[in-house]
């Protein structure tokens, strides 16, 4: 449903163990782990199984955020 509703946004599952060099880049300590980024930064990160209304609130948020005053 996420999909659907923030169309702007892509969502990719990666396998931690096919993926090791990501997880370690991430610093993914625990699965599963959800992670929002907004140019190239990590600005959401949780750990432990979403609900769908906490997935879309942390979409909403970062949806919100000013990238012009991100990192580069």
């Amino acid at each position: 449903e996420c999909e659907k509703a923030f169309p702007n946004f892509t969502f990719a599952k990666i396998d931690i163990e096919d993926q090791s060099g990501l997880a370690e880049e991430f610093q993914v300590r625990s699965v599963p782990a959800t992670m929002i980024l907004r140019n190239s930064v990590v600005v959401c990160m949780e750990t432990g199984a979403l609900t769908q209304s906490v997935l879309t609130e942390l979409l909403e948020q970062a949806s919100q955020l000013d990238v012009s005053q991100l990192p580069r």
